[in-house]
């Protein structure tokens, strides 16, 4: 069996700049906790978190057939991934905020990039489609 590759090195790496920049092992020892096994563990119950409390707690603008809700604490977290029931009635748009101001930091980042010209074909739904959805669960 192959190890981990991405996962030794996300520990491994944080630890040999904290080894370099202090010249000590305590520094090694502390970026490979700190910058690898904790950022690790944090990375983890933030994208745990979008799939239980995200699928719980929240509001519903979107008839989507599911339990996927709009938890805003978790999308500031989660740099917009706590949009989940903006994501589940659109998925394949490229943003998680239907609105300019929900929470959604990917979104904002793609959006620069796609006016700056790095990134292209970045989908959205048209206003008449994001307002049928919602009018889906109006009259529901």
């Amino acid at each position: 069996m192959r190890p981990p590759f991405w996962v030794i090195a996300g520990i491994v790496l944080p630890a040999t700049i904290g080894g370099v920049l202090t010249q000590s092992w305590q520094g090694a020892w502390s970026g490979g906790i700190c910058g690898g096994l904790a950022r690790i563990f944090v990375a983890n119950q933030f994208a745990w978190a979008v799939g239980s409390v995200c699928h719980r707690y929240g509001s519903r603008p979107f008839e989507t057939g599911d339990h996927s809700t709009n938890n805003w604490f978790v999308a500031a977290l989660t740099f917009g991934e706590g949009l989940q029931n903006n994501h589940h009635a659109f998925p394949s748009w490229y943003r998680h905020g239907v609105k300019w101001y929900e929470p959604d930091l990917s979104g904002w980042v793609l959006t620069l990039l796609g006016r700056l010209g790095i990134v292209w074909d970045l989908r959205s739904p048209s206003a008449a489609m994001i307002d049928k959805v919602r009018m889906k669960r109006i009259s529901s």
